[in-house]
């Protein structure tokens, strides 16, 4: 009988250890995994802070958001949603240069209203 009931146990532990939103809060895997992730990588961008953040909580984490501020102190919105291809990547490189994107085009954007 315990034969089967230690892998039971110990899949169900792993199960909800990265399935079920109860993980390390900087945990990069399970329920918070992606967040965790970005909101790392927006901590190491030169010049940006986070001011606010979003999420979208659902058996998993379907969309989150970010709002930082620049060094200017413009805030800008960075979202992850769901089926999109922001919310595919996985290395740091890509998701630092999508973020830095949004960033440039934000900037630009505004820039251009001026003119």
């Amino acid at each position: 009988m315990w034969t089967f009931a230690v892998p039971l146990i110990a899949v169900a532990i792993l199960w909800a250890y990265t399935s079920v939103p109860i993980a390390a809060p900087s945990a990069e895997f399970g329920y918070y995994g992606k967040f965790n992730q970005v909101q790392r990588i927006i901590h190491q961008i030169p010049g940006l802070r986070i001011v606010d953040h979003w999420q979208h909580h659902d058996v998993i984490m379907e969309d989150f958001s970010f709002t930082v501020a620049n060094q200017y102190g413009v805030t800008i919105k960075i979202d992850f949603c769901e089926n999109r291809p922001e919310m595919m990547l996985t290395k740091d490189a890509d998701i630092r240069c999508y973020i830095e994107g949004v960033v440039a085009e934000h900037i630009r954007v505004d820039q251009s209203k001026l003119h």
